[in-house]
């Protein structure tokens, strides 16, 4: 923060209590931590490097901690995560059916957004999450467990209607409806349009996927979502791929110490199999339905 004052502020406490903590640390490791300048307080190569390492030291610390209190439980409590959209390729109830299959494991869960759910792994508030990005920590490793490109949903009478794909340059000019910026198809639109060296025309941006269907429908303009539950069926729209759309992707998430645990390697296990069962007969389904 590049200031005594901020920084003791931002951890509620003193500053003098701050700059003892500072003199000590130097102290003991025999190294310079700060400079001072008049941008403020510099940190040297050696206070850069201690932090990189003291959050890796804080993170085995947090791992030790709760596997301890893991082993010490009697019932096994699993805690999951879930990126909005992800229950719907992985429903609780068959999760819950699974796990009663084993002794003693019980199944306690949370929804939120990606960075959300990030957090409460990182913090060991859950001990594996589904999202729809990779983990940035090193502390975590992710699996891809399923992928789909974008789709446009378009309605009765649209040029696009009779289409059996559409690129993203396609969609140049037209009036779009997508998810919130809060989801991950938002930024994979606008990640590819930048790619393509153009702005998309987000018009309308909701919360709710099924309100992409009705609005498309009301011909409020072109929907992007991902082809992974069945909102289209009851409305007169088309979904159409979109050939050269980035993938939206579904993780499993866990903390590197965990990933060789037997009941989360099961769930992973049992998860990449729903998913990819499940949606291929849903697919089935429609296409003969």
């Amino acid at each position: 923060m590049r200031s005594l004052n901020r920084a003791a502020q931002s951890l509620y406490i003193t500053p003098q209590g701050l700059g003892k903590t500072i003199n000590r640390l130097e102290e003991e490791l025999h190294v310079k931590l700060f400079d001072r300048s008049a941008r403020g307080l510099i940190p040297t190569k050696s206070a850069d490097y201690l932090y990189g390492r003291g959050r890796e030291l804080m993170f085995l610390l947090q791992e030790i901690t709760l596997e301890m209190n893991r082993l010490q439980e009697d019932e096994k409590k699993i805690k999951i995560g879930y990126s909005c959209g992800a229950m719907r390729l992985i429903p609780v109830d068959d999760l819950e059916k699974h796990l009663a299959e084993m002794d003693s494991v019980s199944l306690e869960w949370v929804e939120g957004f990606n960075d959300e759910i990030e957090e409460k792994l990182l913090q060991g508030e859950t001990d594996a999450v589904f999202m729809t990005t990779a983990s940035g920590s090193p502390a975590a490793e992710s699996r891809k467990i399923f992928s789909r490109r974008l789709c446009a949903v378009v309605y009765e009478g649209h040029p696009f209607y009779e289409c059996d794909s559409v690129t993203m340059k396609d969609l140049e000019g037209e009036t779009l409806i997508t998810l919130s910026e809060k989801y991950q198809t938002y930024h994979l639109v606008q990640q590819r349009c930048q790619e393509l060296d153009f702005v998309p025309s987000i018009h309308i941006r909701t919360m709710e996927s099924s309100l992409i269907y009705m609005l498309v429908s009301q011909k409020k303009g072109i929907g992007i979502d991902v082809d992974i539950h069945d909102n289209y069926v009851h409305y007169p729209v088309r979904m159409i791929t979109i050939s050269d759309s980035i993938p939206w992707t579904l993780y499993a998430v866990c903390l590197k110490h965990r990933m060789n645990d037997p009941i989360l390697a099961d769930i992973i296990d049992f998860a990449d199999k729903t998913v990819n069962e499940g949606h291929h007969s849903i697919s089935q389904e429609v296409k003969h339905g």
